[in-house]
């Protein structure tokens, strides 16, 4: 996903995105990325947790209000 990031941003489309290992999204430095530290798997927590994972991907749309990056929140 960050390499398809890289050409949208560079066509003037803002990205996000969420990351499950950290490690991997500092050495990549996406434009705007969430990490989480949830279980491979499960980007956006618990199954059946609609409110929390409604929260996760508010938290990754918020980070479009950043005007540039790199950004790991």
């Amino acid at each position: 996903m960050c390499a398809l990031g890289y050409f949208l941003e560079r066509e003037g489309i803002m990205t996000t995105g969420i990351s499950l290992v950290r490690e991997n999204a500092e050495s990549m430095q996406p434009p705007r990325t969430l990490w989480v530290s949830f279980p491979l798997g499960r980007p956006l927590g618990r199954p059946g947790d609609a409110g929390f994972q409604h929260r996760v991907i508010a938290a990754a749309l918020d980070l479009l209000n950043r005007p540039s990056g790199p950004v790991l929140e």
